[in-house]
């Protein structure tokens, strides 16, 4: 109360973002498919929504349940590469003529300042410049230009030990994903 006087009720409304995120989410409750309306009219993928999430098959599906960078891919003898790098992957979906990408989720990366590290087979190790840091309160998001060219985020925790052990833009970076969280998807459906 103000002065005797009951304060105006305020609503607040979330961003259209926000009520797509929700929508797509309810819709996937419902109905655990994602349709490529665009397309041909018939549905991308038949899964759960924790599997659609974790496990997409094309590039269209994991864009429309969550964030990701994506890198193009070439094959290469028993396997595929990103530039001239080959990957540490636990499956390959069937691409069905369609160009492979690799999907990077941006909170299944790890980034440290850069070194002469060596990946492990568990593991794929990528190189690049910090572009900008955006502040998020409880998560930073970090954007690095590879070495080949590509833009990924990468989204951290924001604690203060941690972060002041990270690189500044324009720093040199390396990053990390385990084997276990590197998807391949098709860059279409």
């Amino acid at each position: 109360l103000l002065d005797g006087e009951e304060l105006p009720h305020r609503q607040v409304q979330p961003d259209a973002e926000h009520q797509q995120h929700h929508a797509n989410f309810g819709q996937l409750a419902r109905e655990p498919h994602v349709g490529n309306e665009a397309g041909r009219g018939r549905p991308e993928q038949f899964a759960s929504p924790a599997d659609l999430y974790e496990r997409p098959e094309t590039r269209f599906v994991a864009e429309f349940i969550g964030e990701s960078s994506f890198l193009p891919l070439r094959a290469i003898p028993g396997g595929l590469a990103y530039g001239d790098q080959p990957l540490h992957l636990v499956d390959v979906p069937e691409l069905r003529g369609a160009s492979p990408m690799l999907m990077l989720r941006p909170e299944r990366l790890h980034m440290e300042t850069a070194g002469d590290a060596i990946a492990s087979t568990q593991e794929n190790l990528f190189r690049g410049v910090v572009q900008s840091i955006v502040y998020q309160g409880e998560s930073l998001l970090y954007e690095v230009k590879l070495d080949p060219g590509d833009t990924v985020h990468i989204r951290l925790p924001n604690r203060t030990k941690a972060t002041a052990m990270l690189p500044a833009v324009g720093a040199r970076a390396q990053l990390r994903i385990d084997r276990q969280d590197t998807r391949v998807v098709r860059a279409e459906g």
